[in-house]
């Protein structure tokens, strides 16, 4: 069923312009009312323009100009058109086509502009957009898989970060290092989690801002990682539920081991991740509880161990 649409003008509107633009409304499948086509000798004023006009409206469009904003009866039509709004939910379309002052009652409502009373094709498909009730906005695609992954966020991380991390520590622990080149990083999350490259490189950045990487630049952007103690360990807490447990366990295992230890060894004795043994003994050494040598292909040697460990020990 086509709309029905009632236009309020001035008179002096008309010809220069609200003929043609309800013309084009009418051209458009769009029941436009004017009083110069509904009108005839003998109609009653009143009863034409309220109780058939504006009575009868999908929708009211109010035609703003120096004209228009000082006649009184367009503000009776407006008036009416306000009560017809509150009560019935019509549509009121504020036109402006002058530099004029807006009514009060109208400055919350979001109104449109016509600058060239000669082309305004474009205004007029938004007008006619919104009698139909059509908004243009793009077609609402997929949800990306990082947003419906399941899973825990680390405290004050994105999901995204939180991501990203996890997938560069997990990498360690798989591939006994914790170096890497972004590309690849990237590769493996973009294909996983949809997470788009302007996305990864911010996460990337604030990661290494708050040193959970070492990193290489090349042409200013991070070209290259090295996972820190600092970094595994945030994953580590939140993600590995034994993380304490195995940090005594190895410390347990150092202090009742008889001379030099290396990483191998401590390996071959717990059954833990080889990566995150040498995280372990990295994270004992920034805590001063022992030292290490570190040798070539990320092995470890531990040379001394603390007292203060030993004491620590005693107490768990």
């Amino acid at each position: 069923m086509n709309p029905k649409v009632f236009i309020s003008h001035a008179s002096e509107d008309k010809k220069r312009f609200v003929l043609d633009f309800a013309t084009k409304l009418r051209n458009n499948g769009i029941d436009a009312w004017l009083d110069k086509w509904e009108m005839l000798p003998g109609d009653s004023l009143i009863d034409k323009i309220f109780e058939e006009g504006i009575k009868n409206a999908d929708a009211m469009i109010i035609i703003l100009s120096k004209n228009s904003v000082s006649k009184k009866w367009v503000k009776e039509e407006l008036n009416a058109g306000f009560i017809k709004k509150i009560e019935k939910n019509t549509k009121l379309i504020p036109v402006i086509i002058d530099d004029c002052e807006i009514p009060e009652s109208l400055k919350s409502t979001v109104w449109q502009n016509i600058k060239e009373l000669n082309n305004y094709e474009t205004e007029l498909e938004v007008i006619i957009s919104s009698i139909f009730g059509l908004y243009s906005k793009p077609k609402l695609g997929s949800i990306p898989n990082y947003a419906s992954t399941a899973i825990s966020t680390i405290p004050s991380f994105t999901k995204e970060d939180t991501i990203i991390l996890k997938e560069i520590c997990e990498k360690a622990m798989k591939n006994g290092f914790g170096d890497f080149n972004i590309s690849k990083i990237y590769e493996i999350v973009n294909k996983k989690y949809d997470i788009s490259e302007e996305v990864f490189n911010e996460s990337i950045e604030i990661l290494d801002n708050r040193y959970f990487f070492k990193s290489l630049r090349a042409g200013g952007q991070i070209a290259h990682i090295t996972l820190t103690t600092i970094g595994f360990k945030r994953y580590a807490k939140h993600f590995l539920k034994s993380y304490d447990d195995s940090i005594n366990k190895v410390a347990f295992f150092i202090v009742n081991y008889k001379g030099q230890i290396s990483n191998s060894t401590i390996e071959e004795e717990t059954n833990l991740n080889s990566y995150l043994i040498k995280h372990i003994l990295d994270f004992l050494e920034s805590q001063t509880y022992i030292k290490n040598i570190k040798l070539s292909g990320n092995g470890r040697i531990v040379t001394s161990i603390s007292p203060e460990l030993k004491r620590k020990l005693r107490t768990k």
